[in-house]
């Protein structure tokens, strides 16, 4: 793990950047404390997957069969005495 003062990241930042993404953890230092932590982001797909992976092994979420688009292309039916919806609704209000 590298450490790094804020004023010498704002300077060289590109070089701090790069050493994130070879794996190197950066420590950013303020006035000698630790306030940040640059590291680098993992593969989208990959973690992404694996979030999704542990949701379902968790019986959280289950993987959907990929055909949302169809449903949202689909119109709903509407109800044609909106007006006569909202006049009940309100009357049971008050």
């Amino acid at each position: 793990m590298a450490s790094v003062p804020i004023t010498e990241l704002k300077a060289h930042l590109a070089k701090y950047l790069r050493m994130a993404q070879r794996g190197v953890e950066v420590l950013v230092l303020e006035r000698g404390v630790a306030v940040a932590r640059i590291v680098a982001m993992p593969h989208r797909d990959e973690s992404q997957d694996a979030g999704i992976d542990s949701l379902v092994r968790a019986g959280i979420v289950r993987r959907g069969a990929g055909q949302i688009r169809s449903l949202l292309r689909r119109r709903l039916p509407v109800s044609t005495n909106l007006l006569g919806a909202l006049d009940e609704d309100r009357e049971d209000r008050a």
